[in-house]
């Protein structure tokens, strides 16, 4: 099953609603330095109590400088720290569709582009 794009909502957001999905469930089980940070949702119909729509936690898309001082410069000299960001942390819930991570990449490289326009490369 592909995954349901209408049914995915993607928000910038901060660490403290994300951090746990990254502490338990990634991989490396440890936060990194960021910048840009983007909740994933999946809307499951409309929420019970309250108007609008019933949003799932169920992932995170996390973008930072990288960390290395040389990865700048090895793509491109006239480049500096604010220029370049780098995928630091990709977590979504499986059960949600193939394809939903290229999917929220997608997206968060969209909304990067017009919330970050000093950014001109981003690596992952």
């Amino acid at each position: 099953m592909y995954c349901d794009t209408s049914k995915i909502v993607i928000e910038r957001t901060k660490k403290d609603v994300v951090s746990n999905i990254v502490l338990k469930k990634h991989y490396a089980n440890t936060w990194t330095a960021s910048s840009d940070i983007y909740a994933i949702y999946y809307k499951s119909g409309e929420h019970k109590f309250f108007d609008g729509d019933d949003l799932k936690l169920i992932g995170c898309v996390i973008y930072g400088n990288p960390v290395g001082f040389r990865v700048i410069k090895s793509i491109c000299e006239e480049l500096s720290d604010i220029d370049v960001l780098e995928l630091k942390r990709l977590w979504i819930e499986d059960g949600y569709g193939k394809n939903i991570e290229s999917y929220c990449i997608a997206q968060t490289l969209k909304m990067l582009k017009k919330d970050s326009p000093q950014t001109k490369v981003v690596i992952s």
